[in-house]
């Protein structure tokens, strides 16, 4: 539980530079582990599962929204990212197929942030 409030805590101030930029009206965080953070990052494709609940989400996503990816494994925040297409299976190959709501990012590189949970800071 303290592991989200953390990340809560450290979204809402990364949501807080989304704001500044006057083009970023919101932003969304995506999850991957250490399996599957390689192929996010390789591709610039982050993706969900294909659950109602996610699905309703998938859908208030828009084309230029901010987008942060948090491996669970390394307790990690990587960001920011602008999204530049939305989609069910993008392609459909990656991730064995387990993530069809996809959406292509590019990295905004003057934001480029980490942060570390386990040492309660940003890098």
């Amino acid at each position: 539980m303290q592991q989200w409030l953390d990340l809560y805590k450290y979204s809402l101030i990364l949501m807080f530079l989304l704001i500044m930029e006057e083009h970023i009206k919101r932003g969304w965080i995506f999850v991957c582990t250490n399996r599957t953070e390689r192929e996010c990052f390789e591709n610039m494709l982050f993706g969900d599962q294909d659950r109602e609940e996610y699905r309703s989400r998938f859908e208030n996503i828009e084309i230029g929204d901010g987008a942060f990816l948090y491996n669970l494994d390394r307790e990690k925040l990587y960001g920011f990212y602008v999204i530049k297409e939305k989609g069910r299976n993008l392609e459909p190959q990656k991730w064995g197929g387990r993530f069809p709501l996809q959406v292509r990012v590019e990295l905004q590189t003057h934001y480029q942030l980490a942060c570390d949970l386990t040492k309660k800071r940003i890098v």
